[in-house]
């Protein structure tokens, strides 16, 4: 039988270096959309297959935007990090705060 571990609580200000100190493995993130509704997504950093070349001109030093590739949808979506409010990775479960 698999015990229900309390979430771990992590700043909101903590979220990216979170995402980022878990290198290129998978995670997972419950937020919510632009339209309200909330969304589960499996999710990894640094994919480059599939890249087109360009600019992304989403992500910036100065907003809280964080493209990543979702496994779900197989493509590249932009997390709101602001929005964020689990994260699942390497076995635990976190709280955003």
């Amino acid at each position: 039988m698999r015990k229900t571990l309390k979430p771990i609580q992590l700043n909101r200000v903590h979220v990216e270096r979170a995402i980022r100190d878990n290198g290129h493995l998978y995670f997972g993130a419950t937020f919510k959309k632009v339209n309200g509704d909330i969304r589960v997504m499996s999710a990894k950093t640094g994919v480059r297959k599939g890249l087109k070349g360009g600019i992304n001109k989403v992500v910036k030093e100065n907003n809280s935007y964080m493209t990543v590739y979702d496994n779900n949808a197989k493509g590249f979506r932009t997390l709101n990090l602001a929005t964020v409010q689990t994260l699942t990775m390497q076995g635990r479960h976190y709280e955003v705060v």
